[in-house]
């Protein structure tokens, strides 16, 4: 941004935090991310996270780790996708989303419930590289995912 841009930003924001853009060791979002996480909010909702770079989509998502492990509820949202994780219990709402994959971010997930799903399950295990539970529906306005132990990413899309 130009001289005149940031000084317009600096005249109507609160607190103007700087970094060197070139020489740090975390991306962007997550620098920003860890100065969200040190405000100890209930919710921390990411926009802008995604794109055409995968490192730092995947960096982003990997994020939601940091997030669970401070016990702050945390989601990436972008037009086509609502992306959770759970290590326990959530309860997934219909916001209009077609579809709802699991994935795990551990290389493997045990225990898994779900109830309220076109396709439930009853004491899975998915394994990374499986595609198991990519692609499932809400039967009405809401679902419950339950796991035993690992990480599980769920992915609400639209196509």
């Amino acid at each position: 941004m130009s001289p005149v841009e940031l000084e317009e930003i600096s005249e109507h924001s609160e607190q103007m935090l700087a970094c060197d853009a070139i020489n740090k060791d975390l991306t962007d979002t997550e620098l920003a991310f860890d100065i969200a996480i040190e405000q100890q909010p209930e919710q921390i909702v990411l926009f802008g996270v995604t794109g055409t770079r995968l490192d730092h989509t995947l960096a982003n998502i990997h994020l939601l780790v940091k997030s669970l492990e401070q016990h702050i509820l945390c989601a990436i949202w972008d037009q086509n996708n609502y992306v959770t994780l759970t290590d326990s219990i959530i309860n997934i709402q219909n916001q209009g989303f077609t579809y709802i994959s699991l994935l795990p971010i551990t290389t493997e997930v045990t225990g898994i419930d779900l109830t309220g799903f076109q396709y439930p399950l009853h004491n899975a295990t998915l394994k990374m590289g499986q595609s198991l539970a990519v692609s499932n529906r809400l039967e009405g306005k809401e679902g419950t995912v339950s796991i035993r132990s690992g990480l599980l990413l769920i992915i609400q899309s639209k196509d």
